[in-house]
């Protein structure tokens, strides 16, 4: 049974050029892990297409236009490009796309807001799942999604205090490599089928996670994604085995492959 990574960026500058990607899909497949890559804007999703046909039997695409990236990007372009991915049955979802009040100030929110239920509405259409960042903006995100059907992954969430109103969204939640009491709640008050695991790599690892470790940031990769899944086990009381089984059926039911 396999581990799933539902949300990495294996384009990024940490990973060096393709070559370097060689030890990290090695490690993939030693540990029989899988992922999907998520774009940002125009190179990035071009990056993530070219990824999977190198490593097609470990990695999917998602691709997007996440707010960092809404103020400078041709929308329109974006659209079309998903329209062609789409048609060439290269996309898995829709991702990553949301809104973010942490790097940015409210005076921001109506385009990230145009940029975003853009997507959100591409996702509704053509049947993909939407993979959503948050940050600082979880509210803002839940009031927007009963406009749009569609199933919706809310991604690196650790929001505690919004976890039962994502959930009566209908919400599935994207739990990272991030140890933490708040994901420990989650994990007590969320459907082991409404749960995703993700490493968002290259972030979201310091060393010596689960050892005693200085705790400092490092490199993250897909292969780590099994912490997240050794947390949920106990937490649930369940065997190992049946948490991927079920992450499994969960990965199926979200993203297109």
């Amino acid at each position: 049974m396999r581990f799933i990574d539902a949300h990495c960026h294996l384009d990024h500058d940490s990973f060096g050029t393709g070559a370097d990607l060689t030890p990290i899909i090695a490690r993939m497949r030693q540990s029989n892990t899988m992922a999907i890559t998520h774009g940002t804007h125009a190179a990035s999703n071009k990056a993530q297409l070219d990824l999977v046909a190198r490593y097609p039997d470990v990695l999917r695409a998602a691709c997007g236009l996440d707010p960092f990236h809404a103020a400078n990007e041709d929308l329109d372009a974006h659209l079309a490009f998903l329209e062609a991915a789409h048609t060439a049955k290269k996309l898995a979802a829709i991702g990553e796309i949301g809104l973010d009040l942490h790097y940015f100030g409210p005076e921001t929110l109506a385009r990230q807001r145009d940029v975003f239920e853009a997507q959100l509405a591409f996702g509704e259409k053509k049947g993909l799942a939407c993979v959503i960042h948050t940050r600082k903006a979880v509210d803002e995100v839940l009031d927007t999604l009963p406009s749009f059907k569609g199933i919706h992954v809310l991604h690196f969430f650790l929001e505690k205090k919004h976890a039962a109103k994502a959930l009566e969204r209908g919400c599935y939640l994207s739990l990272p490599t991030v140890k933490s009491k708040d994901r420990t709640t989650i994990i007590k008050m969320a459907p082991l089928d409404r749960l995703l695991c993700e490493t968002d790599s290259p972030y979201g690892w310091k060393s010596g996670t689960g050892t005693g470790g200085d705790g400092k940031s490092e490199r993250n990769e897909p292969s780590n994604v099994h912490e997240v899944y050794d947390h949920i086990a106990p937490t649930q009381n369940k065997d190992l085995k049946d948490v991927q089984e079920q992450i499994a059926l969960n990965y199926g039911k979200v993203f297109q492959t």
